[in-house]
C-alpha cells in the first residue's frame, strides 16, 4: 500500500484535491514531509475505527457557483482523509479500468486512470472534455432530435 500512499500524496501536492477551493495549507506539509505523511496514512489505515474515533475527518462545505446562474454544494475533505481515500482508489484503479468500456468505443468520456510518475497525475490525457463535445456534436448532426440535461 505504501506506493499508493506516496502516489496519493504526490498527486494532491501537484494537482490539489479539488478545482473549487484553493489548496489547503496542509499541501505544504505534504510536499515537505512526504515520508511523515505516508507514516500517518499507514497508521490511520491500520486501525480505521480508532482513527475515526480519535481524529475524524473535518470537512469544509460551501455553496460554489456553477456558471452565471447556479450553485452547487461543494465539500473540501480533510487533507489526511482525502489522501487516504485517494490511496484506496489508486490501489484498485487498474482493476476498475479493466472492466470499463474501452476508450476506443467513444461511449464514456469520464476521467480514465493512468498513473504518470512524470506529472504525478492519476488521469489519462487521452479522454478530454473537447473529445466529448466533438463526439456529441457528431452524434447530434446525425440525429433528428437532441435532448440536453443539466
Amino acid at each position: 500500500m505504501q506506493q499508493f500512499y506516496r502516489r496519493a500524496v504526490k498527486n494532491v501536492v501537484r494537482h490539489g484535491d479539488t478545482d473549487i477551493f484553493p489548496f489547503p495549507i496542509e499541501n505544504h506539509v505534504f510536499h515537505d514531509e512526504v515520508d511523515k505523511v505516508v507514516a500517518i496514512l499507514q497508521e490511520v489505515d491500520g486501525d480505521i475505527p480508532r482513527a475515526l474515533a480519535e481524529r475524524p475527518p473535518i470537512n469544509v462545505g460551501a455553496l460554489a457557483p456553477v456558471g452565471y446562474t447556479g450553485f452547487r454544494w461543494a465539500m473540501q475533505i480533510d487533507p489526511i482523509w482525502n489522501a487516504l481515500y485517494l490511496s484506496w482508489v489508486l490501489s484498485i484503479a487498474d482493476q476498475i479500468e479493466q472492466v470499463r468500456l474501452p476508450v476506443s468505443q467513444q461511449r464514456v468520456f469520464s476521467y480514465r486512470y493512468e498513473w504518470s510518475d512524470e506529472s504525478e497525475s492519476c488521469f489519462s490525457r487521452e479522454v478530454t472534455w473537447r473529445k466529448f463535445i466533438e463526439k456529441a456534436i457528431e452524434k447530434a448532426e446525425a440525429s433528428a432530435f437532441v435532448v440536453s440535461c443539466r
